[in-house]
């Protein structure tokens, strides 16, 4: 097999890897679970928020869950009611879920009062490793001072690990940069990760995460998915381009057929010789009586110009007994 046709399987390959891995997620806690804490007993979460920065004054949120309910049955999980594009995968595969809207969130903070989109999925078992992911967008009012609020519900006792990551180019503001303040922070050199763990909440309690950053933007925010576009119709010209050179060469490479020399002798032919020639059609014998009986011509005429044309070699003759077969050469 070519090179360039093994390039469908490679892509196919990754992005069935791809679909084959969301879903299978390790418990992020590890062997750091409380003191009598069991992983087989424990509901964890694992939520990473990711907000990407569009512009001085909006961004949108992309939030993912990793989770495990230490119960069987039925569970139900408290969304922003402003939360798009929801998905749910069980083992890398869509599970069904229901949603129930305009649910309004009780809250033990002062001035906050949400309304929440619950979603309801059943059949639920303490091995089930599901991930959720939604997106929501922000609008600042700020200037140049942002503060990202998230919020969550636990829909058990569990333990709980979030993961802020800040927009690219991103700086933590003066202290108090995050509430609660238990939180830690890290930097992989281009984002900034706040992390709040290992906390222990009863289902039902409204529990905001908030952090404070400030960042410097360009007047125009990039657009990946243009971005993207633009790459992706650059390497399938690459990729056709190569197709199309390679199949080239193999046609330039292939020798040509050589060509079937005509007989000199075919121009001295006559009118009926000619016409003789025509009826003795290439790949099968035919007698010199059908020959007869075809062209017209009477039995001494016929074996003269058979003579003739055997003598230039554009017929081969055989002989069986009373009966002679022709054929072309």
């Amino acid at each position: 097999m070519k090179s360039w046709a093994i390039l469908p399987f490679v892509v196919a390959s990754f992005f069935l890897l791809l679909s084959l891995s969301h879903g299978i997620t390790q418990n992020p806690f590890g062997a750091n679970l409380p003191g009598g804490v069991s992983g087989a007993d424990a509901a964890y979460i694992n939520i990473t928020n990711t907000i990407t920065q569009q512009s001085g004054a909006s961004a949108t949120s992309s939030v993912e869950y990793t989770f495990i309910y230490n119960g069987t049955g039925g569970v139900n999980i408290t969304l922003p009611s402003y939360a798009t594009g929801i998905k749910l995968f069980l083992t890398g595969q869509p599970y069904p879920f229901s949603e129930i809207p305009s649910v309004r969130c009780n809250s033990f903070v002062i001035n906050l009062s949400q309304t929440c989109t619950v979603l309801e999925i059943s059949n639920v078992k303490s091995t089930d490793v599901f991930i959720l992911s939604y997106s929501f967008s922000t609008t600042y009012t700020s200037g140049a001072q942002f503060n990202s609020t998230f919020i969550f519900i636990p829909f058990s006792p569990t333990l709980l690990r979030i993961v802020t990551v800040l927009p690219q180019g991103a700086f933590l503001s003066s202290a108090p940069y995050y509430n609660p303040p238990t939180a830690s922070f890290s930097s992989n050199g281009q984002n900034i990760e706040v992390i709040w763990s290992l906390f222990q909440y009863t289902a039902g309690a409204i529990l905001p995460f908030t952090v404070s950053y400030s960042d410097s933007l360009p007047n125009q925010a990039p657009q990946p998915t243009t971005s993207y576009i633009i790459a992706g119709a650059i390497v399938a010209g690459i990729i056709i381009s190569l197709i199309i050179l390679m199949r080239s060469k193999r046609r330039a490479a292939a020798p040509s057929p050589p060509k079937k020399r005509l007989n000199p002798f075919r121009k001295l032919l006559s009118e009926d010789e000619e016409k003789a020639l025509k009826l003795i059609k290439r790949g099968r014998y035919i007698t010199q009586k059908e020959l007869i009986l075809a062209s017209g011509f009477s039995k001494s005429k016929m074996s003269k110009m058979l003579s003739k044309l055997s003598r230039f070699k554009l017929i081969k003759i055989q002989s069986l007994g009373k009966i002679n077969k022709i054929k072309r050469t």
